[in-house]
């Protein structure tokens, strides 16, 4: 996977990606630079087939790489016949939202984007790749991220025994049948913000165990006694 240099787009000053997604693209070369331009919806699949895997046009001249932008302003590529509609439009210049591109056809790619809280339709760029299975592991990586991370801690009379997640992740263990222990001992006590509940807990902080096929293990057996119970309605 290639990664995007600083000045290859401007960055969000804080991001909070909702989503990422792989992205179908065509490589457009404008000197030495490369872009990666998502395909165009409109795209024709048996006018593309042909010329997917060569770098450049100059064997195919009945076609041309043509760029559009769309409702958002996202550039999108595609390639068309000299006489298909799209070509037409973009030669006679009357749509704005596509022209014949100065760039050079380069070939497929794939690109990974993710898409922030602020700006759900505006896709950022993350990484490329010339192959469709490096960009989807790598998107599968990252929208992990965005689940909830799994954490399992197990208890033995209220003294901790383990504790697992499914990734990094940190828990602090608060009881506070032993904060009078903890005090005694200088141990770790932790005052509560609730009002309500007890005022001060024993607290014991963990670096949990990476474990994902335990953790899948002990959160499959809660997901199939959920299944099990009955549902009131």
């Amino acid at each position: 996977m290639n990664l995007p240099s600083q000045s290859d787009q401007t960055q969000p000053s804080k991001m909070n990606f909702i989503r990422f997604e792989v992205q179908r693209c065509i490589q457009v070369l404008f000197g030495h630079d490369k872009v990666h331009l998502p395909l165009d919806p409109r795209q024709v699949d048996a006018v593309l087939e042909p010329v997917w895997n060569e770098i450049g046009l100059d064997d195919h001249p009945s076609l041309s790489l043509i760029t559009t932008v769309d409702a958002n302003g996202v550039e999108h590529a595609l390639v068309d016949h000299c006489d298909g509609d799209i070509y037409l439009a973009a030669d006679a210049g009357g749509d704005p939202t596509c022209e014949i591109s100065s760039g050079k056809f380069a070939g497929e790619s794939w690109r990974v984007v993710a898409y922030d809280e602020g700006f759900p339709n505006e896709p950022y760029q993350l990484a490329t790749s010339d192959h469709r299975e490096a960009a989807d592991a790598t998107c599968r990586a990252l929208q992990a991220l965005l689940a909830p991370a799994r954490v399992v801690i197990g208890l033995e009379g209220g003294l901790l025994q383990f504790a697992c997640a499914d990734r990094s992740a940190s828990v602090l263990v608060m009881d506070s049948s032993f904060a009078h222990l903890n005090q005694e001992n200088s141990g770790l006590v932790i005052s509560s913000p609730y009002q309500g509940h007890a005022a001060e807990f024993a607290g014991e902080h963990r670096e949990v165990t990476v474990e994902p096929e335990a953790v899948s293990t002990f959160w499959g057996q809660l997901a199939a006694q959920q299944e099990l119970a009955p549902t009131h309605k």
